[in-house]
């Protein structure tokens, strides 16, 4: 392992961008989880939410002596540069920082998920149980929650539906919400195909990422429709490969699967995962334009998808979204205010209205943080494309709040 500079003057490794870092209550006191968000490694580490600050001055430049200065001026503690190095230590230790070493796992990491025909759980383990059985009760529970539909519910329409809209947030935090998307599911016909758009949250510079691997969940796999998946990256203009290493540890369509395979089973569909990244680095007003690459690559899956429903084939589209991430201490982010607006947004793409959906979001800037705004704009523009006909009917709506005061919402709905 590389070491610390033993000159305390000397500058610190930067702290990788990739290290998510989450706030959890741990023994009742609240704690920032890290977690490798890259999937170069496993580890996890929990830290006082005071360790923030030592996080973001580990920028490449500064040195322990100047980390230590510096949060002495802003708030007036003096850190004894023992337990400074310490936490540094083990940050090093847990290969949180950029140097050869994490380098060196991150192309060893890169090939190994390349070279695999499947995408293995990166949450198994951490926000669910990893054994079948445990996995199984875990969304027992969930199904269970407080106001989640019956058991004996009957089917919203006859048919397969043509969409489905569920949250990608913690599941328990978000359970009556899956409950009711996924039990409505469970209740109508089965579609042959699922086109499972999702949220890249890592930012890739594609603006949808594809894979043929097979998702791995311990209730057992998802497989994939590769075919489907060879004819919708025909119609974008790069190698869906470039970026597919964001599959390995997004979270918004691992959630997807591991519900899909407790409701079907051995009869789930496959299914056709796609990560779709932040639109507004290139559209920050209005969707995609036609002439546009990006706008002209929709419009070609979008008539993939309309011909392969046009022979009779069954497809439904899945969204795994959440909406707004705000921070309700601000002025104008009460729930009232957000739930007003959101469910506003959700209006119109449940009509669908993809268009207008995306310009009212995005009216302001995106002012509510609104995540799966591309994903959601994507998913509606294939609902569209395989049944013009299909119109949303909102099944849900929640605000989950964090210990941090912000707050996430999200939504179930379904498509006939």
């Amino acid at each position: 392992m590389t070491n610390l500079p033993v000159d305390s003057s000397a500058p610190l490794p930067h702290f990788r961008r990739s290290i998510d870092a989450a706030m959890v209550e741990h023994e009742g006191e609240p704690m920032l989880m890290l977690r490798d968000a890259e999937g170069i490694t496993e580890h996890v580490m929990l830290v006082s939410p005071s360790a923030l600050m030592v996080i973001t001055l580990m920028d490449g430049r500064n040195s322990l002596s100047d980390i230590k200065a510096l949060i002495m001026k802003r708030t007036g503690v003096a850190l004894p540069e023992m337990g400074l190095a310490s936490l540094v230590s083990e940050f090093q230790k847990l290969h949180f920082m950029e140097n050869e070493e994490t380098a060196a796992l991150r192309r060893a990491s890169r090939e190994e998920f390349s070279a695999s025909p499947v995408r293995k759980p990166a949450l198994a383990g951490i926000s669910y149980p990893r054994d079948r059985e445990g996995a199984e009760r875990f969304i027992g529970e969930a199904l269970k929650a407080e106001g989640a539909p019956p058991d004996d519910m009957s089917a919203p329409f006859a048919g397969a539906p043509a969409g489905l809209v569920a949250p990608h947030i913690d599941i328990m935090r978000g359970a009556r919400c899956y409950a009711r998307a996924y039990k409505t599911l469970q209740k109508c016909a089965r579609p042959d195909v699922i086109i499972a758009v999702g949220v890249a949250h890592a930012g890739p510079d594609a603006p949808w990422v594809l894979t043929d691997k097979r998702y791995q969940t311990p209730l057992g796999e998802m497989p994939a429709d590769a075919d489907m998946v060879r004819a919708l990256s025909g119609c974008l203009w790069y190698d869906r490969r470039a970026d597919e290493m964001v599959h390995k540890t997004e979270h918004s369509l691992e959630y997807q699967a591991l519900w899909l395979k407790h409701i079907w089973g051995g009869d789930a569909p496959p299914w056709v995962p796609v990560l779709a990244s932040d639109f507004t680095r290139f559209a920050p007003e209005r969707p995609p334009e036609s002439g546009s690459s990006a706008g002209a690559g929709l419009d070609k899956m979008c008539a993939v998808l309309s011909a392969e429903a046009a022979k009779g084939r069954k497809i439904m589209v899945l969204a795994a979204v959440d909406l707004s991430h705000v921070n309700l201490k601000e002025e104008g982010n009460s729930p009232e205010q957000t739930e007003g607006r959101d469910k506003a947004s959700l209006e119109l793409a449940l009509r669908p209205d993809p268009d207008g959906f995306y310009r009212d979001v995005c009216a302001g800037g995106n002012p509510r943080s609104v995540c799966g705004l591309s994903a959601l704009y994507t998913a509606a523009r294939f609902i569209a494309a395989v049944s013009p006909q299909a119109r949303g009917k909102l099944l849900d709506y929640a605000v989950s709040q964090d210990p941090a005061g912000g707050a996430v919402s999200f939504a179930a709905a379904i498509y006939g």
